[in-house]
């Protein structure tokens, strides 16, 4: 510790520091060993965050390395486990189109607000957005009736709250704020969309195809309009139109998904060398497509290739698609006995869910679609 006396003193004897002086050396004195304390304590940390760098960096490479000699092993592919990390990465991080987009709708919603405190509506529409992104769908339910309440002729928040009901597959109450919104604007063509899937799903048949032939032809050439047109057919046994609305969507949508849907046509109408072509494209398209796999068992049966049967069975198997229809076959062992192409057997007796209670590929598809039509 050092003293500093003014120069004109300092070399006076006869100077004696005083008490004052003395308290304030030992405050200085505490202050210089806090001060040391915390520039220590920094110090430590620096090195903790230093060290943990390392750690993280040295995980980075091991893990970096352990992908790299399974990958030359063939067990995993990098690729794939390199993308399954960035999407981790993108899933955590906040997107900010996301929530202009979010912005934007609660904004469109206001807009239509006839009260005179749109503030309620808008913390009560913000308040369910939020509930029901952290899963809590039950109360984001209760807070969008409320806001319902607050402005009962707001068809776009009567879409919008049937639209989060449709997500959440509560679709018979999804059904009564469509039919409300129908009633304010009857000529609002996405209330009319989602209402007429709503229908067909709930076997009301007739008033699908009335609401589908009000759409515009953009809207009733989609992937979800044809595919309800084509599943309605095939309840009714009309395989002309079945056939011609699969075929509509192979042409406006191809993928390995229409493909099939083609190819089980075919085959319900016993063309199987015309079933087999489409079958195979669904496979080629996309190896891990289960039930098409098992699909293209029964033809190869039915052609008499019983090896090509056979191996097409065994990937069926490996592909292990969660969801296939066909696994509740292969599990009883009735590998081909069964009446009917796969995405058409259960329709037999069906007292609902003609849409939505298709295999899990094909609901997730289907939905994926109509939000996207929804949200445009």
């Amino acid at each position: 510790m050092l003293v500093v006396f003014p120069p004109a003193i300092r070399h006076d004897d006869g100077i004696v520091p005083s008490y004052y002086e003395d308290h304030l050396l030992e405050r200085v004195t505490l202050l210089e060993i806090r001060l040391s304390q915390v520039a220590e304590r920094l110090s430590m940390a620096l090195d903790l965050i230093l060290r943990q760098n390392k750690n993280n960096q040295s995980d980075h490479l091991l893990l970096e390395t352990l992908i790299d000699s399974l990958n030359m092993l063939g067990t995993v592919e990098k690729d794939k486990i390199g993308q399954k990390l960035h999407k981790k990465e993108k899933k955590e991080k906040p997107n900010p189109d996301e929530i202009g987009e979010k912005d934007s709708v609660i904004e469109n919603l206001i807009a239509q607000f006839q009260g005179e405190n749109p503030s309620v509506l808008n913390h009560l529409i913000k308040e369910g957005y939020n509930l029901f992104d952290k899963g809590e769908e039950k109360q984001a339910f209760r807070t969008f009736e409320q806001a319902v309440k607050l402005s009962p002729q707001n068809a776009p928040l009567l879409l919008f709250v049937a639209q989060k009901l449709f997500e959440s597959q509560k679709l018979e109450k999804a059904k009564e704020f469509l039919e409300k919104g129908l009633e304010i604007e009857p000529n609002n063509e996405k209330i009319g969309f989602l209402l007429a899937i709503i229908y067909a799903d709930g076997l009301e048949i007739e008033k699908s195809r009335d609401l589908i032939g009000k759409l515009s032809n953009q809207l009733k050439t989609t992937f979800c309009i044809q595919y309800v047109l084509g599943l309605m057919s095939v309840f009714e046994n009309d395989w002309k139109t079945a056939f011609d609305a699969f075929k509509i969507n192979l042409v406006i949508f191809e993928s390995p998904e229409t493909s099939y849907l083609m190819g089980c046509v075919f085959y319900q109408l016993g063309k199987n060398k015309m079933a087999l072509t489409h079958l195979q494209k669904a496979v080629e398209g996309d190896p891990n497509f289960a039930d098409a796999w098992f699909m293209l068992a029964l033809v190869y049966k039915l052609l008499g290739e019983e090896s090509k049967s056979f191996q097409s069975l065994d990937l069926a198997w490996s592909a292990k698609e969660a969801g296939a229809e066909c696994l509740k076959f292969m599990k009883r062992g009735k590998h081909f006995e069964i009446e009917g192409a796969l995405p058409f057997f259960r329709l037999k007796d069906l007292k609902k869910n003609l849409i939505m209670g298709n295999s899990v590929r094909f609901s997730k598809l289907f939905r994926r679609e109509v939000l996207k039509i929804l949200n445009s």
